[in-house]
């Protein structure tokens, strides 16, 4: 699949102060919903999730050091031994240098383009891009801590068919969202409800006023009708009315869908940020 070209991302309106805050509230909510730990340092951020392989959920970032060593200590000292960095464009080309000389290699199938919605702005009426008649569908939302055992199975049971998410992964966001806590972090489910059953989920995280978006998704036969970007929509108008400035989510540069269903709910391709791993 293609990358998404520089082009069309808009720098214009994201600064470098947004950039930090988006990937440091998005850290903060992630710390909630998948990592096993978050270690904030003045010169980066570490993620530590030791029961799932995954490399972007063990891995460093929000990278301001130029010094390579630092960063690979800094990770093995948390028990990552094969260092993995992500790239944004705030990272030291210095560092990056070092990294393509010393056996690094880009991660291709996780470059993340960051989708974002400016909240200063008048949110659109999420009813304006449904495809289906309005009065046939609802939003429910829950703050995770509220949220009954039956609508936390309800939303990992969608998360799990509509994003693909694994048994060993699926078991890591349960434990988080029963046993986490962070007064920093506001942490919702929203679940979309037509013919009377759950059709959609999605995740909202509040913190540092900014929205951050994940475990979104439609079952496949309620595709196609922009239920997806309505819940963003829907999920935007709540952040903006708890003070929220802006909406960040991070979609894979191949996932055309989420693209598409981000581009009709109107959030700009902000940035993007690259994963590099130690060979």
């Amino acid at each position: 699949m293609p990358i998404e070209p520089a082009h069309n991302l808009s720098p214009e309106v994201v600064t470098n102060e947004l950039i930090h805050r988006c990937i440091s509230a998005t850290n903060k909510v992630w710390n909630r919903t998948y990592y096993e730990g978050l270690i904030i340092k003045p010169e980066m951020e570490i993620v530590v999730t030791p029961a799932l392989p995954d490399k972007y959920l063990n891995s460093a970032q929000a990278v301001s050091t130029p010094d390579l060593t630092l960063v690979e200590k800094s990770l093995e000292e948390v028990g990552i031994t094969v260092p993995a960095i992500f790239i944004d464009p705030l990272t030291p080309m210095e560092l990056l240098s070092q990294m393509e000389q010393g056996e690094y290699t880009i991660e291709h199938d996780e470059i993340e383009v960051w989708r974002l919605f400016d909240l200063r702005n008048d949110v659109p009426n999420p009813d304006t891009v449904l495809k289906i008649p309005e009065e046939t569908i609802a939003l429910e939302r829950w703050k995770v801590e509220e949220a009954s055992p039956d609508i936390l199975d309800a939303f990992l049971g969608l998360d799990r068919q509509t994003n693909e998410i694994n048994d060993e992964t699926l078991s890591q966001i349960r434990k988080n969202l029963m046993e986490k806590k962070n007064g920093d972090v506001d942490l919702y489910i929203f679940l979309s409800k037509i013919d009377g059953d759950y059709r959609g989920c999605l995740c909202l995280g509040i913190a540092d006023n900014i929205g951050i978006l994940s475990e979104a998704g439609v079952l496949p036969e309620y595709r196609g009708k922009s239920i997806f970007p309505w819940m963003r929509l829907k999920a935007s108008e709540f952040t903006k009315s708890k003070g929220g400035e802006w909406m960040a989510s991070s979609v894979l540069s191949w996932n055309l869908a989420s693209h598409r269903g981000s581009d009709k709910s109107g959030f700009i391709r902000g940035f993007e940020r690259h994963l590099y791993i130690k060979k």
